[in-house]
């Protein structure tokens, strides 16, 4: 059967008989990785060269070898398929290619595709794919390794969000009818154990802002609120633990159960970066909505904006109480003196107040966002 894949009159036909074999044969033993693996090597054979839909392809398969136990070195092993798809391609002149082969068809169609960025994205996964072999994927263990992953893709290799079947940007033309990313297929294995993690919710959102589309913009505010919400009921749950915002260990029992609460980079949240990380929420869709052609996205700008205002009002709060901590505090042991302590929170109080004034002057300057902006004033009324 895999000879037809040469001749191009039964080429088409050839690969879609051998997709229904293999589909029957997963469907057949749907805890076995194998068909996936072979189908996803036809993929991205030199004769069909569909490098993107082979890797996708392999990482569902990886994802569902790590769920059924395989150990890190099997999914490694299975991963070459991959690996030779993507130097298939390379490896594939278009000008030696005829349009008439399916080969040649593949590297019209998928003329957009990232080589490079897909093997990064891929190889920057498989690092989470090893950690979840054997594991829960709600597992401390799991979550790290997901958290180094989704910090690379923020400092350096945002195009892993959009990267879909393919090879090429999941978003098609009409900004509608998209196909899943394997990063969001991966942020969902672990968002369904843990749906109340506040950083995969953040992810979610920017991942949807990233693909574009009215559809997306709504959804990701929806995302961005709820990682927003979870972020501001972690800080006051690590004020009440009495964690303090140098980030040791909490005094109480409360405090405990939230040590395995962690930033991105793995160290200890505090009041203050869970706070930083709720108003980072709200910032990033407040960007795209104020810059957004829809008119309903651009609606919901100031209701984000108001809920900003806020989260930068308590922010101003949070670092008093801190710099009013500090100011009764004997050095430490590195030799920093409550006078310096005392200086840094004071400069930290007027950053703060100032991030709040430009807040509230941004919301009280813009056109159709009278009504939260008088709702701001007298909230800011009843502090004073």
């Amino acid at each position: 059967m895999k000879e037809s894949l040469s001749c191009k009159f039964t080429a088409a036909e050839g690969l879609q008989t051998l997709n229904k074999l293999y589909l029957m044969m997963h469907e057949t033993a749907q805890s076995d990785p194998m068909p996936m693996v072979e189908w996803a090597a036809v993929l991205g054979s030199p004769k069909v060269l569909r490098v993107g839909d082979a890797c996708a392809t392999v990482e569902d398969a990886a994802q569902l070898a790590a769920t059924v136990g395989k150990p890190g070195h099997y999914v490694d092993k299975i991963m070459d398929v991959c690996w030779q798809g993507i130097k298939a391609w390379k490896q594939a002149e278009p000008q030696d290619l005829s349009t008439d082969t399916m080969a040649g068809l593949a590297r019209v169609r998928y003329a957009g595709t990232n080589a490079t960025l897909l093997q990064k994205c891929v190889k920057l996964r498989l690092a989470v794919y090893r950690k979840m072999s054997g594991q829960k994927p709600e597992s401390k263990v799991v979550r790290q390794a997901l958290y180094r992953y989704i910090k690379r893709v923020q400092d350096k290799w945002p195009g892993c969000r959009t990267l879909a079947g393919g090879g090429a940007s999941g978003v098609d033309d009409d900004r509608n009818a998209r196909i899943p990313s394997t990063h969001q297929k991966l942020l969902h294995r672990v968002q369904l154990a843990d749906p109340e993690d506040p950083w995969l919710q953040l992810e979610w959102g920017q991942t949807l802002i990233a693909l574009g589309g009215k559809s997306s913009f709504k959804e990701a505010a929806m995302h961005m609120e709820v990682a927003s919400a979870i972020f501001t009921k972690l800080m006051h749950q690590l004020q009440e633990s009495g964690a303090p915002s140098t980030g040791q260990t909490a005094r109480t029992s409360v405090g405990r159960k939230l040590a395995h609460v962690t930033a991105l980079d793995g160290a200890v949240l505090t009041p203050e970066s869970a706070l930083e990380a709720a108003i980072m929420s709200l910032e990033t869709f407040r960007t795209v909505a104020a810059s957004a052609d829809e008119a309903d996205v651009r609606a919901s700008y100031c209701d984000v904006l108001k809920r900003l205002c806020h989260l930068r009002l308590q922010m101003v709060v949070l670092v008093q109480h801190q710099t009013a901590t500090a100011a009764g505090s004997p050095g430490d042991d590195r030799g920093v003196t409550a006078g310096l302590r005392q200086a840094s929170s004071t400069k930290l109080v007027l950053n703060a107040k100032a991030a709040g004034r430009r807040c509230l002057m941004e919301l009280s300057e813009q056109r159709g966002c009278e009504k939260q902006a008088d709702e701001m004033r007298r909230l800011v009324g009843k502090g004073d």
